[in-house]
């Protein structure tokens, strides 16, 4: 009978432990991407005026923006260091990493990319992003979330 060298078995139980993706927690993430983008759904059928007469709309908004970007980079970080162990130099490096591992397509990872890069802004220079572009995006880029959800539902 052969035995196991301890240390072995205990760095195989370690990767299974603690190198595994956390399902739960990715479908944690997506729940709560989803249910912030059913909360920026109620803005969507206002007029341009109306959004920018409404500080709190527009507070709301990027706020939730904020939530999403980094529920999307979370997700995204979770996966590379789990699946592909290593750390991504950077939130949009996270991106990249999945488009070359055939997980997203190059036109999601350019808009997820461009929205890491809001979120960023949004964060650290808040008052000076245009609130109409956040309006644009409240109506023409939140299926860019949606897409980039069920891409990593088919992973889990």
């Amino acid at each position: 009978m052969c035995h196991r060298n301890p240390k072995l078995f205990a760095n195989e139980l370690y990767d299974k432990i603690y190198l595994m993706i956390n399902k739960e927690l990715l479908i944690k993430k997506i729940e709560e991407i989803k249910n912030l983008l059913a909360l920026l759904e109620e803005y969507k059928n206002i007029s341009l005026n109306e959004f920018l007469k409404n500080r709190e709309k527009i507070d709301a908004t990027k706020y939730r923006l904020i939530n999403i970007i980094e529920a999307c980079i979370n997700i995204c970080n979770h996966i590379i260091v789990k699946e592909y162990y290593f750390i991504p130099e950077s939130h949009c490096d996270c991106f990249e990493i999945l488009n070359k591992k055939g997980i997203l397509k190059d036109s999601l990872t350019k808009n997820l990319i461009k929205m890491t890069k809001l979120g960023n802004l949004l964060i650290h220079f808040y008052s000076k992003v245009d609130d109409e572009k956040i309006y644009n995006i409240l109506k023409d880029n939140l299926n860019d979330f949606n897409d980039y959800i069920n891409e990593i539902s088919k992973q889990i």
